[in-house]
């Protein structure tokens, strides 16, 4: 006898996903979340993370239905905790009587306790340590290794969801070509000729030198001919400028400033 998923052995029709983090890793669960939607098309899926996220959760609309900002918590460093909203947003979570709680912030250490107070009627996850199973709840060990989409993929596919890509994406709306076109930054670029480089982070202690990024922009001019855009938020243009400084060929500066 084959024994169904844990995905169709619980029937699942409505999905929390917790994942409080910024945009790089964001970005890495969408291969993830494009499996959880595949696997589950007709469910409702709604992500609870960093208020920045609504505009995540808008771009990748054809895997997220619904966005709630979570308010933080003491043990979590991405943001202050917003301690007037923290009941209301666990009592409304748990009101709307979710049938799985998906946990994709990381281990598990701290955002385990968190999406356990969802009152979700299924659990899934990371953890530290052994796996943990039980008829409503899988967490599996936390690896330690590994690139970060095909980490979240482990998990969705013990939960039973089809591998749908390892890839990356990112949607670009008609909204976006009208930015870049009103910014006047690069009115010559052709998609498919350059590459956007973005030397920053939010800890600066884990960024590259400016040189590297340079070295490998350069590299990429010459071996393949594709022109370096710079980009980064109004704090990162002095290291985006930087790594112009620091490379052989010219450079478009889509930095803030």
């Amino acid at each position: 006898m084959i024994r169904r998923s844990f995905l169709h052995r619980h029937d699942i029709r409505s999905v929390i996903v917790f994942r409080a983090l910024q945009l790089g890793d964001m970005l890495c669960a969408v291969p993830a979340l494009r499996a959880l939607r595949a696997a589950l098309p007709d469910a409702r899926i709604v992500l609870t993370g960093l208020p920045w996220a609504a505009q995540f959760a808008q771009r990748f609309s054809a895997y997220v239905d619904e966005f709630i900002s979570f308010p933080g918590h003491p043990l979590l460093p991405e943001q202050a905790v917003r301690h007037d909203e923290l009941t209301s947003y666990y009592a409304s979570i748990c009101d709307r009587g979710f049938d799985l709680a998906l946990q994709l912030h990381g281990s598990g250490d701290v955002a385990n306790h968190i999406v356990g107070g969802f009152g979700a009627r299924t659990m899934a996850g990371f953890t530290r340590g052994e796996a943990s199973q039980t008829g409503r709840t899988l967490l599996l060990p936390y690896p330690e290794s590994g690139a970060e989409q095909e980490r979240l993929l482990t998990l969705l596919g013990r939960l039973g969801a089809p591998n749908a890509g390892a890839q990356l994406e990112f949607p670009v709306r008609r909204e976006d070509i009208d930015e870049l076109e009103a910014s006047k930054l690069a009115p010559d670029l052709e998609p498919g000729n350059y590459v956007c480089t973005h030397p920053g982070a939010r800890k600066r202690d884990t960024c590259w030198p400016p040189q590297r990024f340079a070295e490998v922009a350069d590299q990429l001019q010459e071996e393949f001919g594709l022109d370096t855009v710079l980009t980064g938020s109004a704090d990162e243009a002095p290291l985006a400028r930087a790594v112009a400084e620091h490379m052989r060929t010219p450079a478009i500066q889509a930095a803030a400033s």
